[in-house]
């Protein structure tokens, strides 16, 4: 798979292959959005295509028909049906254009929206481990940024038959005067190929190179202007920071942009001038023509009409073959991230056979020797982690910050797979299952649980709250969290609308986010639950009565769960202490303060911060 970075000096004729290859597929996309609009942009531009050959006849007619008019004393109002035809084909190609610009706009939406959903379909069916790979992600912000080339493509597309078949009949017309008028003006204007075919492999190649810049420039601005960051950016001196980030790669970027403006001027200018000379050419050869009553007045006014017409859209033909191919290029990060195989990720999940094995937990999880390392990290999270976690068991895991236990619960979720070891489920490796299987039966809260602005349902279990409005599971999962008695305050209970997203957005604590997303771990009755600090935003009494939930709601389930606080760990049938990505220690609470090892230490820290805080509290 080639990377962002190493498709930049690529030579022009795979560039070229690649731009040939996109034409089909995005013309493939665009009939799956809206095939009518594609049928009738098609009759139009042939349309539009045809009716200017047909105006400059009909003039040339007009002025012959005068000049014989005048010496004849015929009725001039024999030439009035073809001043009203040259008319009605003015009213046809202004209604044509009319009619295709607004295609442009109706035909734009739908595909941009379709290449929208492909792409998140696309990005949410990619293992986490995309978003470890800065070149991955640079990659995924250019298909998300160019789509909107996928309508310019299309158009052209459509367009540049047609403006082969208008430019055969202008052609055609230039040549009743002289063969050689049509060779001037093809040599003087064909160039321009060359000048169109550098100026996108320029800009392509720039914005290649830039593109970090832009996506930093997108992360520093949305920082800025999120609502979720906009505590901290007031509470610390950082905006002027931020600011003067955002205008390093803003001004990267501007520049970029100047270089190749300055450049594509210059070669315009070149070209058109030589374009021009070609058409002075046939003109100084027309009036010489008709000064010495070689051709009439008509031919010198169809010399002068359609030698610029020529000139115009041979000038549109290679515009056209420019724009799709620099157009194309853009749209090729598209199609390529879409074709993306999991495989290709660096860290993605082992792809075995596809397997319809299904997740069953009967016996117990054994870990085995199991070390992982991060994409692009040259330490290990875990280090030959070894210990089983019985069926219908409840294991706490604790360490220290950076021990690898947020690592582990990763592991668990088979959102990564070990880097070497396995773990087993009744003796069967997890890779051996069926990834969303998996899924399905491992219920997770994370520390960095998801706020969506949905409605309370919503939060908890969209897929249940879209089965014909059967909330049940739903409920049962919110009383097991205990944010069932808060929801019950809401005005409109589980439809009530979280966030403040839209107006009528309701917000919740910390406390109750955070029982919500358990309540969502909770909602398909896993047979594993993992729940990673649960109860980081409860107070001592929440805390409490949450556990003593979770002991209820999952009595005869697997469950682990990570915690600082000991209190809560104590309730565990067995407790994993890790330390730098190890374990160091195994057992229940008893057992391991006997050993007075890391947990022991840990445990009565805690317990000494809780007195001295204790005996503040009662002094005061």
């Amino acid at each position: 798979m080639a990377t962002q970075s190493e498709d930049i000096d690529v030579g022009l004729m795979d560039r070229l292959g690649t731009a040939v290859s996109v034409v089909p597929s995005v013309i493939a996309f665009a009939w799956n959005a809206k095939p009518l609009i594609l049928l009738i942009t098609i009759v139009f531009s042939i349309v539009m295509a045809l009716i200017p050959a047909g105006i400059v006849w009909m003039t040339k007619l007009i002025v012959d028909g005068v000049v014989e008019t005048s010496g004849s004393g015929r009725d001039w109002y024999q030439l009035v049906p073809f001043a009203l035809t040259v008319l009605g084909l003015w009213v046809v190609q202004s209604a044509c254009g009319s009619v295709v610009n607004k295609i442009k706009l109706i035909l734009s939406e739908p595909l941009c929206l379709l290449a929208a959903e492909r792409l998140a379909e696309k990005t949410a069916s990619l293992d986490v481990a995309l978003f470890d790979s800065p070149k991955l992600q640079d990659w995924l912000h250019q298909a998300n940024e160019e789509f909107w080339r996928l309508g310019h493509i299309t158009l052209a597309s459509i367009q540049f038959p047609c403006v082969i078949l208008g430019m055969c009949a202008t052609f055609g017309l230039l040549a009743t005067i002289h063969p050689l008028a049509v060779v001037v003006v093809l040599v003087t204007v064909s160039p321009r190929v060359l000048m169109e075919g550098r100026v996108a492999n320029r800009e392509f190649t720039y914005i290649a190179r830039f593109i970090r810049h832009e996506r930093m420039a997108n992360y520093v601005r949305d920082l800025l202007t999120s609502r979720f960051s906009a505590k901290e950016i007031r509470a610390f001196p950082v905006i002027a920071p931020l600011l003067r980030r955002f205008r390093h790669h803003a001004d990267v970027l501007i520049n970029m942009h100047k270089r190749y403006f300055e450049y594509h001027v210059k070669l315009e200018i070149l070209f058109d001038l030589l374009a021009l000379g070609g058409v002075a050419a046939v003109w100084l050869y027309g009036i010489q023509q008709a000064a010495t009553s070689q051709i009439s007045l008509g031919d010198l006014a169809l010399v002068f009409q359609v030698s610029q017409q020529a000139q115009g859209q041979l000038r549109d033909l290679i515009s056209a073959l420019g724009n799709v191919y620099g157009n194309s290029l853009f749209v090729s990060r598209f199609f390529g991230f879409l074709q993306i195989k999991p495989s290709t990720i660096e860290g993605a999940l082992t792809q075995t056979t596809k397997s319809t094995r299904r997740f069953s937990l009967n016996r117990e999880i054994s870990l085995r020797q199991a070390s992982f390392q991060y994409p692009g990290s040259e330490e290990l999270a875990l280090t030959n982690v070894s210990f089983d976690i019985p069926a219908g068991k409840r294991i706490a895991v604790v360490g220290k910050n950076g021990a690898g236990k947020s690592t582990l619960v990763k592991l668990l979720c088979r959102l990564y797979d070990p880097s070497e070891g396995s773990i087993m489920i009744d003796g069967i490796d997890l890779r051996e299952f069926d990834v969303s299987d998996v899924r399905r039966k491992v219920g997770v809260t994370f520390q960095d649980f998801l706020k969506m602005d949905m409605t309370v349902a919503e939060n908890i279990s969209l897929s249940l709250s879209e089965q014909n409005g059967d909330l049940k599971q739903i409920v049962r999962a919110a009383e097991a969290s205990g944010v069932d008695t808060h929801i019950q305050k809401l005005d409109k209970g589980y439809e009530t609308a979280l966030g403040k997203a839209i107006d009528e957005g309701t917000d919740l604590s910390g406390g109750q986010w955070q029982a919500l997303a358990i309540a969502r771990a909770y909602a398909n009755e896993p047979s594993l639950l993992v729940l990673d600090e649960p109860t980081s935003a409860l107070d001592a009494l929440a805390e409490s009565e949450l556990f003593e939930r979770i002991v209820s709601a999952t009595e005869g389930r697997t469950v682990v769960f990570i915690s600082h606080r000991f209190s809560t760990v104590r309730m565990a049938d067995t407790i994993v202490v890790l330390d730098d990505g190890r374990v160091v220690e195994t057992g229940n609470h008893t057992e391991l303060m006997s050993k007075n090892g890391l947990y022991t230490a840990m445990f009565s820290a805690q317990a000494a911060r809780y007195m001295a805080d204790l005996s503040s509290a009662t002094s005061s």
